[in-house]
């Protein structure tokens, strides 16, 4: 079951001691009861399972982490490795026809398999990334990410094995107001519809005749619109509609915080389509008696969003405490960003009410399916799983089955695995005068990979991670046992780790050149020593490379660059945080921004590359 843009502080607020706060449930203290999330479903999923607490995403947007989680592929080896890798640098792109999926292994092992939700994986819903051309038998949903995005849609898709899809129309939803929608029963909700589905499917599926897969993916979590409008032209518009706020209403929740529509949405997403999906989930697997002969996953694709555009102001860290305390937010790479609620239950099988925190990632999800399916690893449909490219590097993860049905983490040691890897690459440039732009989710200020590259050579007394928040950042470097909310960065006091750790990961991936050919000497040949300039610029304090234009150079970075980085902003004495507002930036100058002089260029003033007319 896999939520989107949930945040690891969005599960056990009503019960912080099966929360995923770190262990430091302090975090909510002086949150009003009345404010905090319910999920007694999850809750119940951890009390009698097992939450892995160290549980990593592939990518910090949807499409790479998606197509990771379903292939068994790190991104650090795959194609998609952001939001802009398909065709004329759109979201979608097709899992490729000769990779293998979950459902294709559990198919040749009999399994039926079927998805329900958002998919998006595919650049149509007929193209080779149809669900129903990478295995599964059955799909109700929507197949891109391009008809995501209206919470009451005019129309959804489904499919069987290897046909094409048919089209599902709903003409109630033509007029979907908040007014028209909210506490009605006028409207058809996008998530409960696949609801409805997944739930027929559980209840009536003959288990004497096969064993069943299930793939449900919620659209709760992400924002989205009420009305049928251009999304990607409608972002004022954007908010996280609901067909009811519940318990969560202006009354209840007045005199505790911001409660606009957005923050109580979410809230009301959480509970009423996230945790209630997963409680009918358990009733029908119990009314069938088959409970505990079925293994439940339970994550997210990404971290918390800052999207929800109708709400300008809108902040899931601040308002819903969504990271657990921890920093980051979706396109980023710090612990919120990356880090999963993942539960695993099984009952009888996995341990009641344990935890692990052995580094876990989204791409081990494949393999353990497969070996609690009683998959071989030799079977011939798990192969491309364990596949390396062309460097050496790991393609694919492992499975964790051993370490879910141990009561603590001693089957696994240091030795286990070397790394985990996650990264968001962008191709497309949306920084600098970005503000014009409808929807600035995508802001940044160069093209690039940031990342998250975990150490496991320390495990369990270290966890060293490497990680690049954004491409024109500096890279930093946390021991994420001792500091889980990054705030010592080790490279002030050891600067040699920040070159060892970059040469494993440089040995643990592929150069996505699409998105590195400014930086990586991998990607090209550097006879004017780009990427060292780039390097010494970004050890800069308050310098900012500029790749956009040409000729490359370094530069003061402007408060308008940090527009999306309320942290930078409010370090950078030139600068002020403000509320955004359409066609401005956040980050905007102080009164005496003018008494801090453009240094950069003279910084970077190389006069000899200047003179030699092939350089820049």
């Amino acid at each position: 079951y896999l939520t989107d843009d949930v945040g690891i502080g969005m599960v056990g607020q009503d019960d912080p001691s099966w929360s995923f706060f770190e262990d430091h449930p302090e975090h909510l203290q002086g949150i009003p009861a009345a404010r905090r999330v319910r999920t007694p479903t999850l809750v119940r999923l951890a009390k009698e399972g097992k939450r892995l607490m160290r549980s990593y995403v592939a990518s910090s947007v949807c499409g790479p982490s998606r197509h990771s989680l379903m292939t068994g592929i790190q991104v650090g080896a795959a194609v998609p490795r952001g939001n802009s890798y398909g065709d004329d640098e759109t979201t979608d792109i097709d899992i490729a026809e000769n990779t293998t999926t979950i459902a294709l292994a559990l198919s040749s092992a009999g399994y039926t398999t079927a998805a329900f939700g958002k998919w998006g994986m595919a650049t149509s819903p007929n193209s080779s990334g149809s669900p129903c051309k990478q295995g599964f038998d059955l799909f109700f949903g929507q197949a891109t990410h391009r008809d995501m995005g209206n919470a009451f849609p005019r129309q959804t898709v489904s499919c069987t094995r290897n046909r094409d899809a048919t089209t599902i129309s709903f003409p109630n939803n033509a007029a979907s107001t908040p007014a028209q929608c909210v506490d009605t029963d006028r409207c058809t909700y996008f998530d409960h519809w696949v609801r409805s589905k997944a739930l027929d499917f559980v209840r009536n599926h003959d288990t004497d005749t096969s064993e069943f897969f299930v793939y449900w993916a919620t659209s709760a979590g992400h924002s989205s619109l009420f009305e049928q409008r251009n999304k990607y032209k409608s972002c004022d518009y954007k908010t996280h509609p609901v067909p009811s706020y519940g318990i969560y209403t202006e009354a209840a929740l007045k005199g505790t915080g911001r409660i606009t529509p957005e923050v109580r949405g979410l809230m009301a997403m959480v509970t009423y389509t996230v945790d209630e999906d997963l409680r009918l989930l358990l009733e029908a697997l119990e009314d069938k008696g088959i409970a505990r002969n079925t293994l439940i996953i339970y994550t997210t694709d990404n971290g918390p969003h800052v999207e929800a555009f109708a709400d300008r102001d809108y902040d899931p860290l601040r308002d819903l405490v969504a990271g657990g305390g921890l920093q980051g937010t979706k396109r980023r790479m710090h612990e919120a960003a990356i880090r999963a609620p993942t539960i695993a239950w099984w009952p009888g099988v996995i341990p009641a009410g344990t935890t692990s925190f052995y580094p876990v990632a989204h791409y081990d999800i494949a393999l353990t399916f497969a070996d609690a399916a009683g998959v071989s690893a030799s079977h011939p449909s798990l192969a491309k799983f364990q596949m390396r490219a062309s460097n050496g590097a790991p393609m694919g993860g492992m499975s964790i089955l051993s370490l879910l049905k141990s009561n603590d983490d001693s089957v696994v040691d240091k030795n286990t695995r070397a790394f985990v890897n996650s990264e968001i690459c962008f191709i497309k440039l949306t920084g600098g005068n970005s503000g014009n732009r409808p929807c600035p989710v995508r802001w940044v200020d160069e093209l690039g990979c940031a990342y998250a590259f975990f150490d496991l050579s320390n495990w369990p007394r270290r966890l060293l991670k490497l990680v690049r928040d954004r491409p024109e950042y500096a890279a930093e470097v946390y021991d994420i046992v001792a500091d889980p909310f990054e705030t010592q960065n080790l490279l002030g006091t050891n600067p040699e780790l920040g070159p060892e750790l970059e040469a494993k990961r440089a040995k643990a991936r592929t150069p996505s050149c699409e998105a590195e050919k400014a930086f990586n000497p991998a990607c090209y040949p550097d006879p004017c020593n780009i990427h060292q300039r780039n390097q010494d610029c970004l050890s800069q304090q308050d310098c900012h490379w500029n790749a956009a234009g040409r000729p490359y150079r370094c530069e003061t970075l402007t408060c308008g660059a940090m527009s999306f980085d309320e942290k930078a902003c409010d370090n950078n004495a030139a600068c002020e945080w403000r509320p955004w507002r359409a066609r401005s930036e956040r980050c905007q100058p102080t009164q005496d921004a003018n008494n801090y002089p453009d240094f950069c260029n003279a910084i970077m003033d190389d006069v000899e590359c200047r003179r030699d007319r092939a350089c820049y």
